[in-house]
């Protein structure tokens, strides 16, 4: 967060953080509602693609498997939890 425009940040931080609404903002910034909702807009675009570039490459060894994998792991539980219901367990 520290690494956002101030004017982005201070917006963000009114929205957000302090739970003040679009109008209240505008008037304690001197600011248009607009300005507003595009300057919050663009911070949390910001936030994200900075969270994004920080924990992505700390996700990569967490789940290992994709595509194809996945779906025969998913599809071979499914099928283990359909297995072993029995009758009145939720099942018409």
């Amino acid at each position: 967060m520290d690494d956002l425009p101030a004017s982005f940040r201070l917006v963000f931080v009114m929205r957000d953080i302090e739970e003040m609404s679009i109008e209240e903002t505008a008037a304690h910034l001197k600011l248009r509602p607009e300005t507003v909702r595009t300057r919050l807009f663009r911070a949390r675009r910001l936030l994200r693609k900075a969270l994004h570039a920080k924990i992505a490459s700390g996700f990569s060894g967490v789940f290992p498997f994709e595509g194809a994998r996945c779906a025969r792991i998913t599809d071979a539980v499914i099928a283990r939890l359909a297995g072993s219901q029995r009758p009145g367990d939720g099942e018409p």
